[in-house]
């Protein structure tokens, strides 16, 4: 990837948190879209893993299941 994210349009994000107690799903998604996304400078891009910004997500379906097991899934879509 030379440091460049390989995907540049729209995407969907759907996140599943499997977790016993409460928590604040908006929290919990921005952190998971602020490590697929490059890390941003004034003038480049660091290491991007899917896309290039959270921006790109113009859909997100973000739901949380009771579970004993605490875990998620993140599924990711190109648009």
């Amino acid at each position: 990837m030379a440091g460049r994210a390989w995907y540049f349009g729209s995407v969907k994000v759907e996140l599943t948190i499997y977790t016993r107690s409460p928590i604040r799903l908006s929290d919990y998604c921005a952190g998971v879209e602020d490590t697929l996304d490059g890390c941003h400078g004034y003038e480049f891009t660091y290491l991007p893993i899917l896309f290039e910004d959270d921006a790109q997500v113009v859909m997100a379906d973000v739901r949380r299941v009771e579970s004993e097991e605490e875990r998620y899934e993140v599924k990711v879509t190109f648009l």
